[in-house]
């Protein structure tokens, strides 16, 4: 197992915002243990699985994602209908009537005050930064599972992918993205994520958005996974970086000509259509030279899906939404 994790600091001078990338691997060492005959290359487990895992749970996402998008916009339509949203911007009520209904079912007292303080707050916060905050707070929660001793074996288990021979369990190229075990880790992916994902949720809206970190969460993991499976180092990764990786691929189409600081040339600012191909080529360098503290892998394969996602994405897929959403029951 490799110890330690690296980092990767960009300084996002649109708004002067400090992002920084890192997805590496574990600190620990694995409770799996590698069974008589898992030793070998098998194309089924090791490269068939987790990409039909991979595509199945993008593909699941994006339609449960559609489906969410076009629920809201039909009850929007309902409710403009029926004058209840207006009656809400009169009246500046935060809470919705499922708010309202969730609320009725507490205990009356200390409880529901809490819970009406909070969610009015909640509802307060523009719609980027429910989306953000809500992906920090399941990383956080990851993150307090590390904490615990008695939960080691689990989160190995369940927050780890690991590379072959370990035995892989598939739902890890998902659950790893939303891992980390030490708190800079947790800290430095978190700030890159709100500080280049407001611009590129703002583009997308909320469903889009999510769909698009997932998928390129899991496609950082599927490229990572296969990389390792004819060299089959053991050891595992996880974190969030490739995930943000796709929405930073993203931002740098978006708005070419911002301007971020690589941390290697402070003071000096350079254009998103610059840095994105510079550090895509340092991971590439990382990658091939077998660089062993960040996962370059997964850094690259989280880029090429949010360069190709912003590219096409948005016409080939989203365009045709209609096809991905659930039919109404």
């Amino acid at each position: 197992m490799v110890g330690g994790s690296g980092l990767r600091q960009l300084v996002h001078r649109t708004n002067f915002v400090q992002l920084v990338i890192t997805r590496g691997f574990s600190t620990s060492g694995s409770s799996l243990s590698i069974k008589s005959g898992q030793q070998g290359y098998n194309f089924y487990t090791d490269v068939l699985k987790p990409t039909v895992f991979g595509v199945g749970a993008s593909a699941v996402v994006f339609s449960v994602a559609a489906t969410v998008c076009d629920r809201k916009q039909e009850e929007q339509r309902a409710s403009w209908g029926r004058g209840t949203l207006l009656g809400r911007v009169q009246t500046g009520s935060k809470l919705s009537p499922p708010d309202l209904k969730f609320l009725s079912k507490l205990p009356a007292g200390a409880v529901r005050d809490t819970a009406v303080s909070l969610l009015v707050r909640w509802r307060s916060l523009q719609p980027h930064q429910q989306t953000l905050y809500g992906i920090t707070g399941i990383n956080l929660l990851v993150l307090a599972g590390w904490r615990f001793r008695a939960l080691q074996g689990f989160m190995q288990r369940n927050f780890l992918h690991h590379f072959p021979p370990v035995p892989t369990r598939m739902y890890t190229l998902l659950t790893s993205t939303f891992s980390h075990q030490t708190l800079p880790h947790f800290f430095f992916n978190s700030v890159a994520l709100v500080s280049f994902g407001s611009g590129v949720h703002d583009r997308l809206g909320s469903e889009q958005f999510l769909a698009v970190f997932v998928a390129g969460g899991l496609a950082s993991s599927v490229v990572s996974h296969l990389a390792r499976v004819k060299r089959r180092p053991g050891g595992a990764s996880l974190g969030s970086s490739g995930a943000v990786y796709a929405v930073f691929a993203m931002m740098a189409y978006f708005e070419p000509q911002a301007k971020a600081q690589f941390i290697f040339l402070p003071g000096v600012p350079i254009a998103l259509a610059n840095l994105f191909p510079c550090l895509v080529l340092l991971d590439v360098v990382g990658a091939l030279s077998k660089w062993r503290i960040l996962d370059h892998w997964g850094h690259l394969g989280g880029a090429l899906f949010g360069y190709v996602y912003a590219r096409y994405g948005q016409t080939a897929v989203w365009g045709h939404r209609d096809k991905l959403s659930l039919p109404s029951s």
